[in-house]
């Protein structure tokens, strides 16, 4: 890791970052589970041990809902969008093919 601390992970520095740093793999296992069977039991639980996970998924779902349901605009085209549907009753997430279809620019 380079040391980058981002300002809304300020404690894991470079875990959440966006294309081609080392972080956003591990973002990929750490959040969504992608390779984890790429990492032996070992080294999980000497991982876990240093960075214990009391709760996580729902923790980090609550995380995710408190930041982007006051700006909801930004689901669009991303996985932000499943969070609010699960989580924020009455969301609706916007259509990409409508808002082409619907938008008032000429042809």
């Amino acid at each position: 890791m380079d040391g980058h601390r981002p300002a809304h992970h300020p404690r894991h520095p470079g875990v959440h970052g966006t294309g081609g740093h080392p972080g956003d793999r591990w973002c990929g296992y750490d959040v969504l589970g992608i390779g984890y069977h790429d990492i032996s039991d070992a080294d999980r639980a000497a991982i876990t041990a240093l960075h214990p996970r009391p709760d996580f998924k729902r923790h980090i779902l609550q995380a995710f809902t408190e930041g982007i349901a006051p700006k909801p605009e930004t689901t669009l085209g991303n996985i932000k969008a499943d969070v609010l549907e699960r989580f924020v009753p009455g969301y609706q997430r916007a259509n990409f093919v409508e808002i082409i279809e619907q938008s008032p620019c000429p042809e």
